[in-house]
């Protein structure tokens, strides 16, 4: 499956995975996460409602782990 840099779907895996092999798109989702709240004060990427420089990856934040992409509807 394909999936965006700054998708609010990824897995906490995904997220660490990203952050450690490709930090050059993870440094890409932490800017839009920042970005998006000078908008609305309340958005985070993350479903932690945390800042990704500030999530920790190996603590679970979701019931349904494995979480696909459907194709884009998400709106981010």
């Amino acid at each position: 499956r394909s999936a965006c840099y700054m998708c609010s779907n990824m897995t906490e895996r995904e997220w660490k995975d990203m952050k450690r092999d490709y930090p050059e798109d993870f440094a890409k989702a932490v800017a839009i996460d920042y970005e998006l709240r000078k908008e609305d004060p309340h958005f985070f990427i993350h479903k932690s409602c945390k800042p990704l420089d500030k999530v920790d990856f190996d603590q679970q934040y979701e019931m349904f782990p494995s979480r696909a992409c459907t194709g884009g509807y998400c709106m981010t």
